[in-house]
């Protein structure tokens, strides 16, 4: 496996869906629906069922819904929009980088999003978290929230488990077709993805630290149409050509080596805090907590570092020991700027991967909120 590294510039943006949307659920808007937004909403859903199926079963957009996502469709086709409104998406655990994610794939025009969250709302998520109120302290946080995200688009089915991910059994994540699991510890990273990979079930894996990001894709295999090079010059080649991309899992992206024959370049290339959010996950996992800013803690975090990346023939002293102090000290802060940037542009590969246009992440982005990049890596 070559590494294929690259710094993207990109600006993250929000998929605007339409002016139409009903009441915004951010921080001017109080109060709750009334009757008449909820009855006006569940007619805007029934309504939405006279879209027609073709022949695979699939839902086609309507009249109403290519006024609404009318500039969508003339970025990315007819084609990618109908696979987003007929795509099912669960999203696990309601923090700060799943509602920037929620916000944007709800607006993008998804068929039905389905939230995993057995937390209930805290005073700190009412920080980076706009779909909570005051009130909802104490309630679950998927059924709390429920309500403004069906006020960003009503055509959208959305629904809320309260159970944790030990209660649910494998057969549980067959209606989806993609899963976005955030701010999970490495186990449950590891062991969702193999079921995700048992039932061809797309992954991304995602979470925030601070002021780092980073998201991982296992879509086991994506096909995916492009732009064909050959017909700007030729007339007669077809204008897109179709690829697939076959996709690495997570324990096969962790157990990276780097052997002698390696490019020097594109191995020293590698975002530092890449291996300092592993060294970071790795000791969640050996201690059953994260590390404090402490002496010690930080001690141990950096013989982690250095274990892993020795292991993986990359030089220790490439993570420095400011950036894991750094990082013990902010890991669980979810600062809204990095949650909008992280969460955009991981909205930005969730609905590529969907509308099966233009290929995907593959397979490691790396976020640094204090530089103007981010980092993407294939493993």
């Amino acid at each position: 496996m070559n590494l294929r590294s690259s710094s993207r510039k990109r600006v993250a943006k929000d998929v605007e869906a339409s002016d139409t949307a009903n009441a915004s659920p951010y921080r001017g808007s109080r109060a709750k629906p009334s009757q008449a937004q909820s009855s006006k909403r569940a007619k805007n859903n029934t309504s939405s069922t006279d879209s027609k199926e073709n022949g695979n079963g699939h839902t086609q957009i309507n009249d109403d819904e290519a006024q609404l996502y009318d500039r969508q469709i003339r970025l990315w086709g007819l084609d990618a929009q109908t696979r987003m409104r007929n795509a099912s998406v669960c999203i696990v655990n309601f923090g700060a980088l799943s509602t920037e994610i929620i916000k944007n794939l709800v607006l993008a025009g998804i068929g039905a999003l389905t939230v995993v969250d057995p937390e209930n709302v805290a005073p700190k998520d009412l920080g980076a978290g706009f779909f909570f109120r005051q009130e909802d302290v104490g309630q679950n946080r998927a059924i709390s929230a429920r309500e403004r995200i069906l006020d960003l688009n009503p055509r959208v089915k959305v629904d809320a488990v309260t159970k944790p991910l030990s209660d649910l059994d494998d057969d549980f994540y067959t209606q989806f077709q993609f899963l976005v699991l955030t701010q999970a510890d490495l186990d449950t990273m590891l062991r969702i993805d193999d079921i995700c990979r048992a039932k061809k079930i797309k992954l991304f894996a995602a979470g925030i630290y601070g002021l780092t990001g980073y998201a991982f894709a296992d879509l086991v295999e994506h096909v995916y149409t492009t732009a064909n090079p050959a017909a700007k010059d030729d007339t007669s080649a077809p204008k897109d050509i179709t690829r697939t991309i076959q996709y690495h899992s997570l324990a096969e992206t962790l157990e990276k080596r780097w052997d002698n024959t390696t490019d020097k370049r594109a191995r020293d290339t590698v975002r530092p805090k890449f291996y300092a959010v592993l060294a970071l996950l790795t000791y969640q996992q050996r201690h059953n907590a994260p590390p404090s800013s402490s002496e010690a803690d930080v001690d141990r975090l950096v013989a982690i570092k250095d274990e892993l990346m020795k292991r993986a023939n990359v030089n220790p002293s490439f993570v420095t020991l400011d950036l894991l102090r750094s990082l013990a000290a902010t890991h669980s802060a979810e600062l809204s700027p990095i949650a909008a940037l992280a969460g955009g542009l991981l909205s930005q590969e969730i609905l590529r991967a969907i509308g099966e246009k233009d290929p995907p992440m593959d397979n490691v982005l790396v976020i640094d909120g204090l530089e103007p990049q981010a980092g993407i890596a294939g493993y």
